[in-house]
């Protein structure tokens, strides 16, 4: 019972700091064609290439301050268990 308890508290902890806010949009709108006839495939240009690197980053930023999380909280449960 208590491993279940730390289970669900592990989901709480995780999931509140990212919920959707109500009524907040959880995917973007498509984006339209900048210019007349321009295709939806049009090659990616150098602006593109850096946002994706620094979302990347960003990504691997958030990632491990979860990964440090996640090891907190597992060490929490060990030590509860261990009681």
């Amino acid at each position: 019972m208590v491993r279940a308890a730390a289970v669900i508290a592990v989901i709480i902890v995780l999931a509140v700091p990212y919920r959707t806010p109500a009524g907040a949009q959880t995917t973007p709108p498509p984006a339209a064609p900048s210019a007349p006839g321009a295709s939806a495939s049009a090659p990616a240009t150098a602006a593109d290439v850096a946002a994706l690197r620094q979302s990347l980053e960003q990504l691997r930023v958030e990632l491990g301050v979860l990964n440090r999380r996640i090891a907190v909280i597992e060490q929490e449960i060990k030590t509860i268990e261990s009681r």
